[in-house]
């Protein structure tokens, strides 16, 4: 899975098309934000299988900031004793594998953890000011993986049902956008709206589903 992101983003770089070869556009990067960033460092820097590795290490510190953060604002606990529960978060949560793999894992959890922490703070009546930012983050959290258009969906019934009709319709608004700027995108290319790799994965789930736990 590394090596398709590494594909296209090459292509991006070199050729300016999003695909695994240069004359051909396909959809297959499941993280257009990851293949996007990938394909800005190998244009600026050079093309290098180190660089999925080195986003993903900075996915890694964004993460271990959003943990510090949250903890700071919200526990009275010593910062020896915030180190304690961070390592361990890291450890028990395999963050060492998951930033090996050099792929968008890191950075997903860092944009989700802001925006969890961020909706939180809304929610409390302690983020009036914050709605923008929150967009941000939700942009950022599905662009880099679809599958967190879930937690979207969450943070709009959520604000909905507490009556914060507009920060749940900015929310909604940005974490749906980049989807569908790149799902048209992909239209404009004669691919479909969803990238090849989801709707594999989403089909192949729905059928182990529907199959009892079994893989068909």
């Amino acid at each position: 899975d590394t090596f398709i992101h590494v594909a296209v983003a090459k292509n991006m770089a070199l050729h300016g098309n999003w695909g695994i070869a240069p004359g051909m556009w396909t959809s297959t990067s499941s993280s257009p934000l990851f293949t996007i960033l990938l394909s800005i460092v190998f244009k600026l820097v050079s093309i290098n299988i180190w660089m999925p590795f080195l986003i993903s290490v900075a996915g890694s510190f964004l993460m271990l900031v959003a943990m510090q953060q949250e903890l700071s604002k919200h526990s009275k606990l010593s910062v020896f004793n915030q180190v304690i529960c961070i390592v361990a978060t890291i450890i028990i949560g395999a963050v060492p594998a998951l930033t090996l793999l050099g792929m968008e894992h890191t950075l997903q959890i860092a944009f989700t953890l802001f925006f969890v922490h961020s909706v939180a703070g809304i929610a409390g009546n302690t983020g009036k000011k914050i709605h923008w930012q929150t967009a941000a983050w939700a942009a950022l959290m599905t662009f880099t993986r679809y599958e967190n258009a879930s937690l979207i969906v969450a943070a709009f019934v959520l604000l909905v049902w507490l009556k914060q009709y507009k920060a749940a319709f900015i929310i909604g608004v940005a974490g749906a956008l980049p989807l569908l700027l790149f799902g048209l995108y992909s239209k404009m290319h004669g691919m479909y709206f969803i990238p090849n790799s989801v709707m594999i994965k989403a089909n192949q789930n729905f059928k182990f589903l529907l199959n009892g736990g079994n893989s068909l």
